[in-house]
């Protein structure tokens, strides 16, 4: 109040935002905008930032929108009869008092796949997913990789009506859950065969 330079430090986790190049920038536009709108422009203090930028309202957001999704992903799956049944080993003449049990193994198998997708964003996002290496395989530059990896393999999929099982799976099981792999490089052309 007496316009003294006053310093304190904030923990770097709590409101770190990647903004330049190959950084989509997206939450902070979002939130900026978010701000503007609830201030009438731009009569706002630091303190409406550091709330509008705080990681608690960003995990609140995030999570809200994957039980969404969740939601509509296992709901997809318990409605669609040959998926039930086929593939999740469910008897065909459950009962209602079965029914909760029955769709345990479809959440189980929801909550497993969208946790592995967050993994595969997360990795897309560093430039880890798609790095084209060099002839002799080294110098490797391991943030040369998609940031759309994931669609850009749907996009490329000559069997995008199994992706999932064709290229979900080999990726999850084959390539990255495999020590092996010289490099840790596995071949997309491998998928579209």
């Amino acid at each position: 109040e007496d316009g003294t330079f006053e310093e304190f430090k904030t923990n770097p986790k709590r409101y770190t935002y990647l903004l330049g190049q190959n950084e989509t920038g997206t939450t902070a536009a979002k939130r900026l905008k978010e701000l503007a709108a609830k201030k009438n422009g731009f009569d706002f203090e630091l303190k409406d930032v550091v709330d509008a930028f705080s990681v608690e309202k960003l995990n609140d957001e995030f999570f809200r929108k994957y039980k969404e999704q969740f939601q509509i992903f296992n709901n997809y799956l318990i409605e669609d009869a040959k998926v039930r049944y086929d593939i999740f080993e469910i008897d065909r003449n459950e009962k209602d008092t079965d029914k909760v049990v029955n769709e345990l193994p479809i959440r189980d198998f929801t909550k497993k796949l969208l946790g592995r997708l967050v993994f595969l964003y997360f990795l897309q996002r560093k430039g880890w997913m798609g790095v084209i290496t060099p002839a002799s395989g080294k110098d490797v530059v391991w943030k040369s990789g998609y940031a759309d990896f994931i669609h850009k393999l749907f996009r490329e999929a000559k069997h995008q009506s199994k992706f999932h099982s064709k290229y979900l799976t080999e990726l999850f099981y084959n390539t990255l859950n495999n020590e092996n792999r010289e490099n840790f490089v596995f071949l997309i052309c491998k998928f579209n065969s």
